[in-house]
């Protein structure tokens, strides 16, 4: 029984980490939809000079979530760094309506105690006793 659920735990780990890294990928194309947008509408100088900061930060904002993702998708690869996996999904939970979907599941897949005994495996008799 204990070795069906650890097999299932690291299924559904599995699957957490291949959308994070497909939520990555969405913002990244994002983040390079917006360069190639800023490079093709024609302003004047002027009008450029004052959208370019508007660009730079949307494109920003696009950038962050990408890197995060990605970076996610590879903590939970290698079953580390708890606190950026929970960050990255309460961010992903202001990107409705996949973004919200994904950062939930993460939520409920890492709340299992199986699951934080397979991040910590070190002191699993600390997160049993709790």
């Amino acid at each position: 029984m204990e070795q069906r659920l650890q097999n299932e735990d690291a299924s559904h780990l599995n699957i957490l980490k291949i959308c994070h890294y497909v939520m990555g990928g969405l913002s990244l194309l994002s983040f390079l939809g917006l360069l190639v947008m800023s490079a093709v509408i024609n302003m004047t100088p002027s009008e450029m000079s004052a959208m370019a900061g508007i660009y730079f930060a949307i494109a920003l904002f696009s950038l962050i979530p990408a890197i995060l993702n990605l970076m996610t998708a590879s903590a939970l690869g290698k079953r580390n760094n708890t606190g950026l996996i929970y960050t990255t999904s309460v961010l992903n939970c202001l990107n409705a309506p996949i973004g919200t979907t994904l950062g939930i599941f993460t939520f409920i897949v890492l709340s299992r105690n199986s699951v934080k005994a397979l991040f910590n495996p070190l002191r699993p008799s600390l997160i049993s006793q709790k």
